[in-house]
């Protein structure tokens, strides 16, 4: 073989491998920043442990129009059998907005009703369940914010069940995701804002059938006439892993939307606050797509896992285990650093007698000295009679009469008694003997 074939065949295998070098892609990023979503405000959370996986603006005030009838619903959800009636009052049919035009005196059930108050975004329906549940809307109001802080809303304020425009009623993105995840966790919300459709049947007062049908496109929208504009491409707004929640429109509060999803067996909670246009669908999804394709799950301790143990201060010296409460486990960026994270285990101040399973403290996980979760830590025994001894811990024994404080008090007390009679019957035997001699 001469040197130009040897030349031609070098060549040729170098092309070779410079085509199959250039076929390889790179694995498609997802990531984002606060400037990637166009919304005022957007939060992005774990489903089922609450972890914040982004956030924008979170605390600021905003108006949340309808995305107000997950915290109604929620009310009604957990307190009022879905079979039970409702009386339409004289004042509801008379709301504004969205609506399915109920009569005053129209029978329903409660089921008909969320299903109505969730899919078809009725106001007069959230003020007919508000007045039902409570009297008035007014009374309504205070139930919602109670439920609200409740949930541990920080800066939110609720004055009707529907979400109309008032100037005092506000929520944040971050309050929002804590009424979301409340909701999403509750069953019969679950199932009904998973729907897009519904139907109620001639009533009393009506003799058609009403076709309810929600206005979130991730649920169903596969036309033309409504494309995203999502990652350089036109794609149809409905997304198959999207199972719920609620949307929201005023003039005020622009667009809003609060969206779950469901992926491999992970689960996610996204809200954004403001938006205008299509960027409801595209900021939503550009958050969900980052949560399931830019985080990895790692796991600290599986459920009823010792963490520690405490000495009890018997005569055995027997121990209590510190246990986990859950799967100890969260989120992180798939570049993490194991070096930024950090563990704590905080045990509270606890009394006596102790339950077995009382939360006795708390597993914190920080990430980039940010805390990104705590769960709850519990005791495998209980505990009567036995001091805990622990640098980390103080407990008191209530209504103990005699322990190791109280025979150490007596001791020195019979002491101090002791010293204090013989000092006298000195001073005495003193006092007698000068007066003889």
């Amino acid at each position: 073989m001469n040197v130009k074939n040897i030349t031609i065949i070098i060549i040729i295998f170098l092309l070779l491998i410079s085509s199959f070098s250039f076929s390889i892609e790179e694995p498609e990023s997802y990531d984002i920043n606060a400037e990637d979503i166009k919304s005022e405000a957007a939060i992005l959370i774990d489903a089922n442990t609450g972890q914040i996986l982004f956030e924008k603006k979170i605390h600021e005030q905003l108006y949340p129009a309808s995305t107000t009838k997950l915290l109604t619903a929620l009310i009604i959800a957990e307190n009022v059998n879905l079979d039970q009636e409702v009386i339409i009052d004289k004042l509801s049919p008379f709301t504004t907005g969205s609506r399915i035009y109920v009569q005053e005196g129209e029978i329903f059930t409660v089921e008909q009703l969320l299903n109505a108050l969730l899919i078809e975004s009725a106001n007069d329906v959230a003020n007919a369940l508000a007045i039902y549940y409570s009297g008035s809307i007014e009374e309504f109001a205070k139930v919602m914010n109670e439920k609200a802080i409740s949930l541990g809303t920080l800066n939110s304020n609720f004055v009707n069940p529907n979400g109309l425009n008032d100037k005092e009623h506000y929520t944040t993105a971050y309050d929002l995701s804590l009424i979301a995840y409340a909701a999403y966790h509750n069953e019969i919300i679950k199932s009904i804002v998973s729907k897009y459709t519904y139907s109620i049947p001639p009533t009393n007062k009506v003799d058609e059938t009403r076709y309810l049908k929600s206005s979130n496109k991730f649920l169903y929208s596969k036309s033309n006439k409504y494309l995203l504009d999502y990652r350089g491409k036109k794609i149809f707004a409905k997304y198959d892993i999207i199972n719920g929640m609620k949307t929201g429109y005023t003039d005020d509060a622009k667009n809003c939307l609060v969206s779950s999803a469901k992926l491999d067996g992970r689960e996610l909670i996204a809200v954004v606050l403001k938006a205008t246009g299509r960027n409801i669908y595209t900021d939503s999804r550009k958050l969900i797509d980052y949560g399931f394709n830019e985080f990895i799950e790692k796991e600290f301790f599986k459920k009823n896992e010792k963490i520690k143990d405490l000495q009890l201060n018997n005569f055995k010296k027997s121990k209590i285990d510190v246990l986990t409460n859950e799967n100890v486990k969260v989120l992180l960026k798939k570049d993490y650093q194991q070096s930024m994270i950090s563990t704590e285990t905080i045990i509270s101040k606890l009394e006596l007698p102790l339950k077995k399973n009382e939360v006795i403290g708390s597993f914190k996980i920080t990430y980039n000295d940010k805390i990104i979760s705590t769960f709850d830590l519990i005791s495998n025994i209980a505990v009567d009679n036995s001091v805990l001894l622990s640098d980390e811990t103080v407990f008191i024994e209530k209504n103990k009469k005699f322990n190791y404080m109280n025979l150490l008090s007596i001791f020195l007390k019979l002491v101090i008694s002791f010293l204090i009679w013989r000092t006298i019957i000195t001073i005495i035997r003193l006092k007698l003997k000068k007066k003889y001699l």
